[in-house]
């Protein structure tokens, strides 16, 4: 949780938007969807908490320290600690409350609960506070790409609009060509985060055993790939 929210606290447009109170007028109390406002109020407590300067460290409810004979490790994690490498208790117990899974002290995966932390600020902080239906519209497929993803996020932004969206959310293309009759089809989709797949670490481990014959004065030796 810590390493996800030191993160998020560290994105400018967020961070002043917190800051300056300028969150509170767009809290939507009656979204089902959210926490009625308690997750946002509680993260806008702790970036304030964080970045007031009053505050040399924001404590942990939990801290272990390493043993006493290690004392530059413990040195290490002090400073950390000034450092608001924290685990902060108000937002860790909102989170808790709606959603169990992040309760308690084990650890946690770190994506998954950035993307519950931003979905949940989302919701408590969207604008449109009655969703309204909007169909789908099959005539987009016979508009231009540009005019087709024009209209689907503003299809999108009529249910969805809030600070996470404006910094964050995305629009991605996906295109299907059918086997048969080649026909394409293109789609518009929004999106939160983008899965990037690590590249597989190809290395190979050479062991070369060179055995030297003392009798002569040169050696010759061949490395193969």
């Amino acid at each position: 949780m810590a390493s996800a929210l030191q993160c998020l606290s560290n994105v400018p447009e967020l961070t002043e938007y917190f800051l300056s109170n300028r969150y509170i007028a767009d809290i939507n109390e009656r979204n089902p969807l959210g926490t009625h406002g308690e997750l946002a109020r509680a993260y806008g407590d702790l970036l304030h908490s964080m970045w007031s300067g009053e505050n040399s460290s924001v404590m942990p409810r939990k801290v272990k320290v390493f043993h006493i004979f290690f004392p530059f490790l413990v040195y290490r994690l002090e400073v950390m600690l000034i450092a608001f490498v924290m685990l902060p208790s108000q937002p860790f117990m909102t989170i808790g409350q709606f959603a169990p899974r992040f309760s308690g002290y084990a650890q946690q995966d770190s994506q998954e609960l950035l993307a519950y932390v931003l979905d949940g600020l989302h919701e408590d902080l969207n604008r449109i506070k009655v969703k309204p239906y909007v169909p789908d519209d099959e005539a987009l497929e016979r508009l231009e790409e540009h005019e087709q993803a024009e209209k689907s996020w503003l299809a999108y932004k009529a249910r969805n609009d809030s600070i996470i969206v404006d910094l964050v959310h995305g629009q991605l293309k996906s295109t299907l060509v059918c086997p048969v009759c080649a026909k394409v089809s293109i789609k518009f989709d929004p999106f939160c985060f983008l899965s990037l797949p690590l590249p597989p670490k190809e290395k190979v481990r050479q062991i070369v055993t060179l055995i030297f014959n003392t009798k002569r004065r040169w050696a010759k030796v061949n490395f193969g790939s």
